[in-house]
Formats: structure tokens, sequence, C-alpha cells
């Protein structure tokens, strides 16, 4: 039995061709041994190599196969009995037969494949995480160990650097988990942002003064002062977090990350935020994928990473009026550019300000 099951499902691991040959094969082996006997039953000939073409091919394919044998089958009929109203009705219960067998154990098919899919995906999403959160409570054990050790012996200067470490590696740790808890929840359940007026430069600047750059310089940060939104400030914040953590863990150590904060110039009443890197960059076919959920690219999957990160982000600014993209070209050392938009309070205060117009013509 478990010979057997090793052999079915390796039959879909083989080329094309020689899948073809093993249903023709099964579909001649079943003629030869009805055709002697003169049993024209079209369940005997059509059943083993309809569930086979299902098993191998996709159900367009076997649908297509299935059909070329129902005629095949109906020309040796009309071969060894001559014309009659007997291959009309093979050709009606074929056509029914070969849709429902191809519906039913296509659907089988697709349904385990998408279970298979699943059970890949979260064994590669756990051992990533056991190894994201492996790190920082490494770093987090580390400091607090050194502290305990040699605490007496250190400067001050020293004792607040390890201090500062070990406050980062809870930090990460803390927006690991966030994300999975982010990511757990239901398309429509993302917790709803507590959005108020702020400055954007004071929150991205508090953000950057504590962040741990992994050995990337922030050589270029262009921040503009006294740009005021209408969001919720820890989700703005959790949104850049994580588009600089991408920054920093996918480009090569050393190389410069850019923070760019402006008014957004295409659409106007939004400001923006952008975080360059010089990575490999993002082809442009796997740019759609990017912000789906459990969603890794080709070029990062020698990378540890849950493909939580950017999922969460598109829904985080989403729930906050703003929208979430990448630019990239695709060349390696150009990088990419995340750039992510929040509505300006001035543009809030224009829309309360029209409905309290309108709340009181309605009223008049």
């Amino acid at each position: 039995m478990q010979v057997m099951r090793k052999h079915v499902l390796s039959l879909r691991q083989m080329p094309a061709m020689l899948r073809f040959v093993n249903v023709i094969t099964l579909f001649v082996a079943s003629e030869a041994l009805i055709v002697p006997w003169h049993n024209w039953g079209i369940a005997t000939i059509l059943t083993l190599s309809g569930m086979l073409a299902c098993w191998v091919f996709s159900w367009r394919v076997a649908l297509t196969i299935e059909w070329g044998l129902l005629w095949v089958h109906m020309g040796l009929i009309f071969y060894c009995q001559g014309w009659s109203g007997y291959i009309i009705e093979v050709f009606v219960a074929g056509t029914f037969m070969d849709v429902v067998l191809v519906g039913s154990f296509g659907a089988l098919r697709s349904a385990m494949d998408k279970s298979n899919e699943f059970h890949r995906i979260k064994d590669q999403f756990l051992a990533n995480l056991n190894h994201d959160i492996r790190t920082p409570l490494a770093g987090t054990i580390g400091s607090l160990d050194l502290l305990k050790v040699y605490g007496d012996r250190l400067t001050q200067a020293e004792r607040q650097l390890f201090l500062e470490q070990a406050i980062f590696s809870c930090d990460e740790i803390e927006r690991l988990t966030g994300n999975i808890r982010m990511a757990m929840r239901a398309s429509d359940d993302v917790p709803p942002p507590q959005r108020r007026m702020f400055r954007l430069d004071v929150a991205v600047s508090n953000l950057l003064r504590y962040i741990y750059t992994f050995d990337h310089p922030l050589a270029d940060l262009n921040i503009q002062e006294g740009i005021e939104v209408f969001a919720d400030t820890q989700q703005v914040q959790q949104v850049l977090r994580n588009l600089l953590h991408n920054a920093f863990k996918y480009a090569p150590v050393g190389t410069p990350v850019s923070v760019h904060v402006g008014l957004f110039q295409w659409i106007e009443g939004f400001a923006y935020i952008c975080v360059g890197d010089k990575g490999s960059g993002i082809a442009c076919g796997d740019m759609e994928k990017l912000f789906q959920k459990f969603s890794r690219i080709e070029r990062a999957r020698h990378i540890d990473g849950s493909g939580l990160g950017l999922y969460n982000c598109r829904r985080l600014v989403e729930n906050m009026g703003g929208q979430i993209w990448v630019d990239s070209t695709g060349i390696d050392g150009e990088g990419s550019r995340f750039f992510f938009t929040l509505p300006l309070a001035e543009k809030q205060h224009q829309q309360e300000t029209t409905t309290g117009k309108h709340r009181s013509i309605d009223r008049q």
C-alpha cells in the first residue's frame, strides 16, 4: 500500500508527455481487455483513465483528454459494429460522465492541493518564526547577562548601551508577535485606528532616534517639517518600522537606507512617507503578490521571514484612509522604494466643515 501511494503521488511529478502516455496506456489496456468480449460499457472504459487524467493534469486538460478518448471509443464501436443508435447513447452518456468525473474528481484534487499548500506555508512560517524570534531573544538575554555579570565594571554609557539593545530586542519581539496577531484577524476585523491630528515629522523622528539600523546608515533623511496628518500615531510607526526592518534585512550590509516625508503632489490632501534601499530590487511580476498574506518573492527565499509584515502594512494603511505601493526597476543594486500615504489633517477639517454645512442645510 505504501509503495502504491508513493507511485501514485510520483505520477504528478513526471513530465507532461510521460503523464499523457500513462493515461493512454491505461485506456488502451482497458479497450484491449473488453474488445474480445464486446462489452462496450463506457463506465468500464472511461472511469479509470478519466480518474488518472484528473489526477495528473488540470481539469481543463483532463476534460480535453477525456473528450478525445470518448471519440476514440465511439470510433472503435463504429469500426466493430457499424453505425447504430447506440453510438449516440454512448456520446450523450460519455459526455455527461466526463463532466461529472472531471468536476468531482477535479474539485477533490484542487482541495487537496490547497490543503498541501497551506501545510507547506504553515511549516515554512513556523520555521521562519522560530528563527526570527530566536535572534532578538538571544540579544535580550545576552545584553542582560552582560549587565548582570559585568555591571559593576561597566561605565554608565556602556550600561546604557546594553539596556538600549535589550529594549530594542524586546521591541522586535513585540513587532513580530504584533504582526502575527494582526494577520490572524479577519480581513474586516482590523483594529480601528485611534485617529487624531499630529505632526508627521515628529512621529517619524521619534522612531528613527531609537531604531537599530543593523549597520545600514540612514544616509538620506529628507523630512519636511510641520506636516499635520489625521491618523493613528502608533499604527503609522508600526508601518514605518516594518518597512525599515525589511530594508535593513534584504539590502546588503553597509548600503544606505533613505527616509523621505513630504506632501504628496499627485493627489491633493495627502502626505507620504517613502523608505528606500539599495538591495536587489523587486521584479515587476512579484509586485502584485508582495502585499498578500504569507507571500514571499523568489529573490527573498534565502532570507528568513514570515511573509506578514507587508500584508499588515497594507491593511493598516488602507484602514487609515491611505494607500501603499512599491516602486522598483527590479535591477540589482537599484533597490526599491516603498511609499504609503496618509490624509492631511486640514483635509479632515475640510470634510468635517463640509459635512457640518450639509447638515445645517438639511436642518433648514
